[in-house]
């Protein structure tokens, strides 16, 4: 009897984890077609009125934007949230990180513009190739930037390393950023608290490390042997994508403006 009802309680529990995924899949998608809808909105009435001439209407139109750029990130979270709360692991790619890191400076700045120098330094290497999830280092840099920017730190360096086969891709700050044992009774941080949830995807996935002190995030992962895989190249306009990691997490950080 006892059997019987854990086995039917396992079954209740597949079903209702199911649902939930199903549930928080549908709920991304709606967002995503209603903010896109919305960015629509604001891009037809730009080209309506005369922004240039219209200050208060270009303002409307971006604080609307800043908003849609809010709900993304959230929802970008609880998506990583759901990957904890289910014990998924991130989808993983082959990519080459000397490449990653210079497009990632790339595309930071051209959101943050001047408010935040981010150097490179591949230390003398063309080509390091790893097999990790690329959308996940991505977004725990882009927090730790986010953290970064909001200390007031106006230089970080984001470097790629190699020891036997272990690779290390490294953003040092030129100040502290990340505090590990906030006091009791601090206010949550919402930054702390994607940069701690992005941790923990990263550590226990497979031959994987994060490191995260003061002024430092490392994230430690296997080089992997080409083995003839086809890789996707980057997609040209990702870049301008209005929607893409580095306008959900820098926008607010910065005066970037999209009208």
């Amino acid at each position: 009897m006892c059997k019987e009802n854990n086995n039917k309680d396992n079954q209740n529990k597949e079903k209702l984890m199911n649902l939930r995924k199903q549930m928080l899949s549908s709920l991304i998608s709606d967002n995503d077609m209603a903010v896109s809808t919305i960015f629509a909105l604001c891009t037809y009435f730009c080209d309506e009125f005369d922004v240039e001439a219209n200050d208060a209407m270009g303002e409307f139109l971006n604080n609307i934007t800043d908003m849609c750029m809010s709900v993304q990130r959230s929802m970008r979270m609880l998506e990583f949230m759901e990957m904890i709360s289910s014990d998924t692991n991130a989808n993983t790619e082959t990519f080459e990180c000397v490449s990653f890191i210079q497009r990632f400076s790339e595309k930071s700045a051209d959101v943050l513009e001047n408010l935040i120098k981010i150097e490179t330094d591949t230390g003398g290497y063309e080509r390091i190739w790893v097999k990790f999830s690329r959308e996940i280092i991505e977004y725990a840099f882009l927090c730790f930037l986010r953290m970064a920017a909001d200390k007031q730190i106006k230089k970080l360096t984001l470097s790629c390393t190699k020891t036997d086969k272990k690779i290390t891709i490294k953003m040092l700050a030129e100040g502290n950023v990340y505090n590990a044992d906030d006091p009791i009774g601090f206010a949550f941080d919402p930054n702390k608290a994607y940069m701690d949830m992005l941790i923990t995807i990263i550590s226990r996935m497979k031959d994987a490390e994060c490191i995260v002190r003061d002024s430092e995030l490392s994230i430690i992962v296997s080089e992997t042997d080409m083995n003839g895989e086809i890789i996707l190249k980057e997609n040209s306009t990702e870049r301008y994508n209005v929607f893409s990691p580095y306008h959900i997490m820098l926008d607010d950080v910065s005066d970037y403006r999209f009208f």
